[in-house]
């Protein structure tokens, strides 16, 4: 279980104190996945590197199964898994096998265990084929996978996930979030992914809490926040391989998802889904994927992400500001 109670951090920034965390407070209980949704800037990554250990916090406290961090923090984080932003923490000059060897060593594994459990990791998250390539020549979507894999070789019960599709091009977000989704469905762990990405809280997540400049302003049922916040346009360009499978494209979406509409452009098209809630997008997301279509972009038209944070926070579907300790 994550427990984290009244953290506040300052630091100095260009002659003037900044607060990065302002008495933020949240519990993630065993088999349950917590969202912290928020931009750039809001404190998530700050929030993470406390959890760890990394940054110190100037009052409050963080827990892991019931051990503060700040006291015992080798027994602590030896339960803890994390994917820091961009894959931070891997050696690009090892190799994949190396960098999940090195993990394993720090997580207190060797001989035949180690040996297996970086098997099975190699396979869930296809990198076998990768094993001998050093980390540095890896795409960003298998350099993400490495770094999830060095985060799940001690076999964690807490996991905390930074931004983890930051960067990721669309396929390789929906192939790192479709992972993601099978392991917060396993059962068991306490799971806390930090992202700016609606569409990641609403599909992964069953709690979200909403954080703007270092304070958390709401923690609610996923469905329910997304509901009330209304209806998500979403952009997809994508392209076809034959001018047949866009027409198929065409009279498929009319016909089984009324939310969207195509527009072709030659052998590109954009396809804008109007929906209530981001798992309409992923639907069609997989109907595209079906008829051999290349997913160029996705993108949320109009969308200016603090301002719709905070509308969402402040009241648009009745949630108020709270201190509590949420959870």
């Amino acid at each position: 279980m994550i427990e984290v109670r009244e953290v506040t951090r300052t630091f100095r920034a260009q002659g003037r104190q900044v607060t990065a965390l302002d008495g933020v407070s949240l519990r993630v209980e065993p088999g349950e996945v917590l969202g912290v949704l928020g931009p750039a800037g809001s404190g998530k990554t700050c929030l993470v590197h406390v959890m760890l250990g990394l940054v110190a916090p100037h009052s409050g406290t963080v827990t892991i199964d019931g051990l503060d961090v700040a006291r015992h923090p080798a027994q602590a984080l030896r339960r803890v898994g994390a994917v820091l932003e961009g894959g931070q923490g891997l050696s690009g000059r090892l190799t994949v096998q190396e960098n999940l060897t090195c993990s394993g060593y720090l997580k207190g594994l060797s001989g035949p265990q180690l040996s297996a459990r970086i098997s099975s990791l190699l396979d869930l998250l296809a990198l076998a084929e990768h094993r001998h390539r050093p980390a540095a020549s890896l795409s960003r979507g298998a350099h993400r996978r490495l770094a999830l894999a060095a985060a799940l070789v001690g076999d964690p019960q807490v996991l905390l996930l930074d931004d983890p599709t930051r960067g990721l091009d669309p396929q390789e977000a929906l192939d790192l979030r479709r992972i993601l989704g099978e392991l917060s469905r396993d059962g068991g762990r306490s799971i806390l992914i930090c992202t700016r990405h609606m569409g990641t809280a609403a599909e992964l997540c069953r709690k979200v809490s909403v954080m703007s400049r270092g304070r958390l302003l709401c923690c609610e049922d996923a469905s329910a926040l997304f509901r009330g916040f209304g209806c998500l346009p979403y952009r997809l360009v994508i392209r076809t391989p034959s001018p047949r499978v866009m027409s198929r494209l065409a009279g498929g979406l009319e016909t089984f998802y009324p939310g969207a509409r195509l527009n072709p452009d030659g052998q590109t098209a954009t396809v804008i889904v109007e929906a209530s809630s981001p798992g309409l997008v992923y639907s069609v997301l997989a109907f595209l994927g079906e008829n051999d279509c290349q997913l160029l972009e996705v993108s949320s038209d109009g969308e200016d992400l603090e301002e719709r944070y905070l509308e969402l926070a402040r009241g648009v579907s009745g949630h108020r500001y709270t201190d509590r300790l949420v959870g």
